[in-house]
C-alpha cells in the first residue's frame, strides 16, 4: 500500500526506495559472502558438525545469492505497486527459463556449484528484465553499480583470503572494514545511511 501511494503521487520517494534498496542488496550479499569466505568452515563445524565442512567451498557463492534474490523481491513489489502483472509474469517466466537451459549445461561442468551459479543467472536475468519493465519510471544503471560492487567485492575478498590461514576472525574483520570503506569510496555506500543505520542499531540495543 506504501508504494502503491508512493507511485499514485510521483513524489520521487519509490525512486529513492528502488536505488535504495539495490544498493543494500549489493551490501547484505557482500558482507554475508566475506563472513562465509573468512569463519564459514568454523561456522558449519559448529552448527551441523564435521560432516558438513566441505559446503564452505560453495557457502560464499550461495550466499551471494541474496544480492539478485533481494533485488528481484524489490522490484517485484514496484511491478505490482505499478499494476504491470504481465509484464512481472513474464520476467519470472524469462528468468525461470534462463535457469532450466543453464543447470544442465554449467552444472554438468561444476556440480552442485553450477546449480547455484545457474540459480544466479536466472535472478540476474529476472532482475535486468524487471529494471527494462521500469525504464520508463525510473532511471537505475544496473551495470555501473555492478561494477561499482564488484569493485567493492573484489578487494574485501582478495585480503580477506590472503589472511585467513593467518587468523579467520581477523580476516573477517578486515574484509567487512574493506567492504566498508570501498563501499564509501565507490558510492555504493552512503554517509547518511550509515548514520541511520547506526542510530536504529543503537536504539535496539538500548531496548534489550
Amino acid at each position: 500500500p506504501v508504494l502503491s501511494r508512493s507511485v499514485d503521487r510521483e513524489d520521487g520517494k519509490t525512486s529513492q526506495f528502488v536505488d535504495l534498496m539495490l544498493r543494500l542488496g549489493m551490501v547484505m550479499g557482500g558482507v554475508l559472502a566475506v563472513t562465509s569466505l573468512t569463519a564459514g568452515e568454523w561456522l558449519l563445524d559448529l552448527l551441523f558438525g564435521d560432516a558438513y565442512k566441505n559446503t564452505a567451498l560453495i557457502l560464499p557463492w550461495t550466499l551471494m545469492l541474496i544480492t539478485p534474490f533481494f533485488w528481484s523481491s524489490t522490484l517485484s513489489a514496484v511491478i505490482t505497486a505499478h499494476g504491470r502483472y504481465w509484464s512481472l509474469a513474464s520476467c519470472r517466466a524469462i528468468g525461470a527459463l534462463v535457469f532450466t537451459f543453464a543447470v544442465p549445461l554449467i552444472g554438468a561442468s561444476f556440480g552442485l556449484l553450477g546449480v547455484i551459479l545457474a540459480l544466479g543467472a536466472g535472478l540476474i536475468t529476472l532482475s535486468v528484465c524487471q529494471l527494462l519493465v521500469l525504464r520508463q519510471h525510473y532511471v537505475v544503471n544496473l551495470f555501473l553499480l555492478s561494477g561499482r560492487t564488484l569493485v567493492m567485492l573484489f578487494g574485501a575478498f582478495v585480503v580477506s583470503k590472503m589472511l585467513v590461514p593467518h587468523n579467520i576472525w581477523l580476516a573477517l574483520i578486515i574484509g567487512i572494514v574493506i567492504l566498508i570503506t570501498f563501499g564509501f569510496l565507490t558510492g555504493v555506500l552512503q554517509q547518511k545511511e550509515l548514520r541511520t543505520g547506526g542510530r536504529f542499531l543503537l536504539s535496539v540495543i538500548k531496548g534489550r
